[in-house]
């Protein structure tokens, strides 16, 4: 079994990356994992098992001559992600990121939070408390808003790590906009044989709870989902049927509220414009609709 991976989707979350990885999955030379996001890189208890774990969990069998890749929105912000992954596979390893707004990335964050049933608080009271709540693994992980949109200093630690010709960056909205251009132009980035590839309607858009009782049962720690444990040992098994049982539970979001023009201003000129521009330097790109 071939134990080497060739590219890693890194992000931004709330950015694409479950449309890219439902692209991309089609194409007969690229291998993925089983399941989107293992979080190995970033999870302290799986990064222990070690990368023969973390081949024989996450994917099938991979043949040679294949393009092995992972997307995974967590690598991105990971603070020891891009030493460990260079650690685990080199230096000549391709990386592609998806940019959004940081406001739309930060506010999408925020719906996705509070139908999760993790936040309570108005948008603009929990990016004032943001940094309050981040010091916990659950703020973190759930509840970090600005601190994930903040994009310069987490591509600089990538940069820092690897050549800043390995990575393909593009914006959110070139991407969704020219889908079938841009999944073109990474498959030439990755070295792909041209392929007709299926283009559908976005992935993981957002969405909302039909029953807040299961979605409770899904996302909080009952204390009895340990019973589960002893009867499903297989964690591949429970989280598949918790996968399976999560989207059966969505429905779209039936009256989702924009963000007023003001907000968006106040919050551009307290948490983003100075990162915005730090960001163009960094990537070379042209952020300029992003600006008010």
């Amino acid at each position: 079994m071939n134990k080497s991976v060739n590219f890693f989707g890194l992000g931004a979350q709330k950015s694409g990356t479950t449309t890219l990885h439902d692209i991309l999955k089609q194409h007969p030379d690229v291998v993925l994992p089983k399941y989107k996001e293992s979080h190995y890189f970033n999870d302290e208890e799986t990064y222990k098992k070690g990368l023969d774990y973390y081949f024989s969990f996450y994917f099938p069998p991979i043949p040679d001559h294949k393009v092995v890749g992972e997307i995974d929105p967590e690598y991105l912000a990971c603070e020891t992600c891009p030493e460990r992954i260079k650690e685990a596979f080199g230096e000549e390893l391709k990386f592609i990121i998806i940019l959004r707004n940081p406001i739309d990335r930060a506010y999408s964050s925020y719906l996705m939070a509070k139908s999760r049933g993790y936040e309570k608080l108005s948008f603009e009271k929990a990016l004032e408390s943001e940094l309050e709540r981040v010091n916990t693994s659950f703020g973190k992980a759930h509840l970090s808003y600005v601190g994930r949109s903040l994009y310069s200093p987490q591509i600089q630690s990538y940069f820092n790590t690897f050549p800043s010709e390995n990575f393909y960056i593009i914006k959110f909205e070139n991407f969704t906009q020219n889908l079938k251009e841009s999944i073109n132009h990474i498959s030439n980035f990755l070295g792909l044989q041209p392929f007709d590839f299926e283009f559908q309607k976005a992935s993981n858009v957002a969405h909302e709870p039909k029953n807040k009782i299961i979605r409770d049962f899904i996302y909080k720690p009952l204390w009895f989902k340990k019973i589960g444990h002893l009867l499903i040992p297989s964690q591949a098994l429970r989280g598949k049927l918790m996968h399976n049982l999560n989207q059966a539970n969505l429905k779209p979001i039936s009256n989702k509220e924009e963000l007023p023009s003001e907000m968006r201003k106040m919050i551009y000129t307290k948490y983003f414009k100075d990162e915005i521009n730090k960001l163009e330097l960094l990537i070379h790109k042209d952020l300029s609709n992003w600006k008010y």
